[in-house]
């Protein structure tokens, strides 16, 4: 049974996981420099991005696996031969658009929506893809459904935690703050999606037959 405790501890873990907070760290000032550099900026954007949700996956398999994270390796910024573990971050791309575009034209009740439910969506997306290896099979609904059911209501805890990081991702856009607390926030927002789903697929002591 599930308290407010286990979702206060995931909610936490990545501050309490030394890998995953030196994670944190590192891309939130690999990304503030790419972001005040200018060309180079747009350059070193093009390395940590898909370095970072690449990372995402490592997290989860490793929780998955009850496993403790791994520190961030050299290995995440080539990607040649794990083309599939950078689908998240076209995912993420086009929801950002997507509630950019909602939230520029006046319709921010909608674009809380769109954020809520990207955040509520993106860990059964994340799962599959780590089952999977497939950027095709992380799109089918009868996929996310099928490790949503599996999850049962652990997948209360997933929404729970997750939507928690889409909020402070929110309030730091809505109040403005500096820069590297918006991005400090965001990737952490990210690393607790990762997180919890990771946990949640290493609760049910068998991968999902997909």
């Amino acid at each position: 049974m599930l308290t407010p405790r286990d979702v206060l501890d995931e909610l936490l873990y990545p501050l309490k996981d030394p890998a995953m907070l030196l994670a944190l760290l590192f891309f939130s000032v690999l990304f503030s420099l790419a972001i005040f550099s200018g060309l180079f900026g747009l350059w070193l954007m093009t390395a940590i991005v898909p370095g970072f949700f690449q990372y995402l996956l490592v997290v989860m398999q490793a929780r998955a696996d009850n496993k403790e994270a791994p520190a961030v390796d050299v290995e995440l910024f080539s990607f040649a031969q794990r083309l599939w573990s950078l689908f998240p971050m076209v995912l993420v791309t086009l929801a950002g658009l997507a509630i950019y575009y909602l939230a520029s034209t006046g319709r921010e009740t909608w674009a809380v929506v769109a954020l809520g439910l990207t955040f509520m969506l993106l860990p059964l997306s994340l799962a599959v893809l780590t089952i999977t290896h497939s950027a095709i099979e992380c799109l089918r609904p009868s996929r996310l459904w099928l490790v949503a059911r599996n999850w049962g209501h652990h997948y209360l805890m997933v929404i729970g935690v997750s939507v928690t990081g889409g909020g402070l991702v929110y309030l730091t856009l809505h109040y403005d703050l500096f820069v590297i607390v918006t991005i400090l926030f965001t990737l952490y927002a990210f690393l607790l999606i990762a997180s919890v789903g990771g946990h949640a697929l290493a609760i049910q002591e068998a991968e999902i037959e997909i």
